[in-house]
């Protein structure tokens, strides 16, 4: 299965980056495909190996494009054989879509991702048919996982006492997981969760306001917690219990 979570290295935060012109190449080992205009046709002239279970296409001695041997014979394409524009359009359409899976499990072998972000990582470089036959394809066979994905970034990220609630519900947002889900798992959340952290980042806090007047001290302590996401309630909570505790008494 592709881009599970394998050696403590498949979660969603562990992998390496992409490079710019690396894993999101179209096509790093074939021509790009040939156009055929409407009542075109052309003669297939070979099929020769380009790697893997891959082979290329010839039409009238050029190089046309690349796909695996299997789609090849399913599409009909032998030496000798003629192609018109439909079926020309039909196996492109293929090679599209085995191209972008191909990406997507290069990406997904580096480290977990949600079906949003594969897409939006593809979406500049393949047809939308094609992304979603791959992505359809590969969330088949269960290398796609949104809920397992995000179950799994709770429990990395929700020990993290200095993230809040919205801070959670952001990160995963931006990792693909859409805002209305992410919000329904945030808030399975135990309550108490976000009182801790909004008291462990006020007590790490704290020292620099406990030298104002108080009123001002809460006030900047409070709006200082509300800017990291804390709730109004976790706030009010942490503000009176890091202002109130005195750090030479805790020495």
């Amino acid at each position: 299965m592709v881009g599970r979570w394998r050696n403590g290295r498949g979660h969603p935060e562990a992998g390496p980056q992409v490079p710019a012109g690396g894993e999101m190449a179209v096509r790093t080992s074939g021509p790009a495909p040939r156009e055929m205009a409407d009542g075109e046709t052309a003669t297939v002239t070979s099929l020769r190996a380009a790697g893997g279970d891959r082979v290329a296409v010839l039409l009238d001695g050029e190089p046309a494009l690349t796909l695996t041997a299997t789609a090849a014979i399913r599409l009909g394409l032998r030496r000798g054989a003629t192609v018109d524009a439909d079926l020309w359009r039909q196996v492109r359409a293929v090679a599209e879509a085995e191209a972008a899976e191909s990406a997507a499990a290069r990406l997904l072998a580096a480290r977990a991702r949600t079906r949003e972000d594969l897409r939006r990582r593809l979406a500049p470089r393949f047809p939308p048919a094609a992304v979603q036959q791959a992505l359809d394809h590969l969330q088949a066979i269960g290398a796609i996982d949104d809920e397992a994905f995000a179950r799994r970034w709770l429990e990395l990220h929700a020990q993290d006492r200095a993230l809040s609630r919205q801070a959670l519900i952001s990160g995963l947002v931006r990792a693909g997981i859409p805002a209305p889900h992410a919000k329904r798992l945030v808030a399975a959340l135990a309550p108490a969760d976000e009182a801790a952290g909004a008291l462990a980042v006020a007590e790490a806090a704290a020292t620099r306001y406990r030298r104002l007047p108080p009123d001002v001290a809460a006030r900047r302590l409070w709006s200082y917690l509300a800017r990291r996401g804390f709730g109004p309630e976790a706030c009010a909570q942490a503000v009176r219990a890091a202002l109130a505790a005195d750090p030479e008494d805790e020495a």
